[in-house]
Formats: C-alpha cells, sequence, structure tokens
C-alpha cells in the first residue's frame, strides 16, 4: 500500500481524445472503488478545460456523467478570464 498521497494534473481536456479520456475515467472510477473510507482517499485528479469548448457529446462531458452515475465526488469550479 501506499502512504502518500497521489495527485495528477491534465490540462486542456478539450483536446484530449476519446482513449485518453476513457483511461481517466477508468482511472477515478477504480481509485474511489479502491477507497473504502475517507482516510483510503488517496488519490486528488485535477483537471482543466476551457468554457464553451464542450458539449454534450464531448468526451469530457461523457466523464463528467459517468462520473456522477458511479457516485464518484466530483467538484465543478468555474473560473473567470483573467487579466493580462
Amino acid at each position: 500500500t501506499f502512504s502518500a498521497p497521489v495527485t495528477l494534473f491534465l490540462d486542456d481536456l478539450q483536446w484530449a481524445d476519446q482513449a485518453s479520456i476513457e483511461a481517466v475515467n477508468n482511472l477515478l472510477i477504480t481509485a474511489s472503488i479502491a477507497s473504502t473510507s475517507f482516510q483510503d482517499k488517496r488519490f486528488f485528479f485535477l483537471g482543466c478545460c476551457r468554457e464553451g469548448e464542450i458539449n454534450g457529446g464531448h468526451p469530457v462531458w461523457k466523464l463528467l456523467t459517468n462520473l456522477e452515475r458511479a457516485s464518484v465526488g466530483c467538484t465543478n469550479i468555474k473560473l473567470d478570464l483573467m487579466d493580462e
């Protein structure tokens, strides 16, 4: 077993292909199933994408839907544009 938490950060998910999104989906669902308690949750995923570049048919949208169906904890944070 691992004692240190693991973080995975992926940016520009709007450009990710279907196979990559499916890999993330499987990883997140497997990590959630393997975590039997809050103390076991040692995997953190942070994914970023541009607003307006994904729609209901985009693989990222399907990922979010799958995670919700599987009761995987997920928080969507909308950030405003940053000034230069």
